[in-house]
């Protein structure tokens, strides 16, 4: 509410933004969409050091090869996603199985993406291989929360 009355006084004092723009803006910068990001960031960094700590343990304590331990991470960090996605960030826990396969789904459109974008980036555009991961991590994350808000995890 807060939120709408200063873009509405910006609107009416500047006149820059143009009136459709306005129903996008808000449809997708509201407080619960915000929540829910923040939510979702949440979980990307708790499922990051996840990843980070069982391939470590894996490799460092149990000695198993790096890539095992990083593929069994991996498969737990991917689970924990699900989970934490449906029962925290979207809080919509019925269809689980339906809403799994569409995660996954997605899940491989996004890795391949990834894969793909960072390739063109480092080779063609010649970034630094660094930025382009950067670059593209950043930007398939918050691709990722629209696709599972709008079309996962959905109520």
């Amino acid at each position: 509410m807060v939120l709408r009355r200063l873009y509405n006084n910006f609107i009416n004092t500047n006149g820059l933004l143009i009136k459709p723009l306005d129903k996008i803006f808000f449809k997708y910068l509201s407080f619960l969409e915000i929540k829910k990001f923040i939510k979702y960031t949440f979980g990307g960094i708790i499922s990051l050091g996840l990843k980070m700590i069982l391939t470590f343990f894996l490799t460092e304590i149990l000695s198993l090869w790096y890539f095992y331990s990083y593929i069994f991470s991996l498969i737990m960090v991917i689970s924990f996603n699900f989970f934490f996605n449906i029962y925290i960030t979207f809080k919509c826990p019925k269809k689980k199985f339906k809403k799994f396969i569409k995660y996954m789904f997605f899940l491989i459109i996004f890795y391949c993406s990834d894969a793909l974008l960072v390739k063109f980036l480092t080779e063609t555009i010649q970034f630094h291989y660094l930025i382009s991961i950067l670059f593209v991590t950043t930007f398939i994350f918050i691709i990722k929360f629209f696709v599972y808000d709008k079309l996962v995890f959905t109520k």
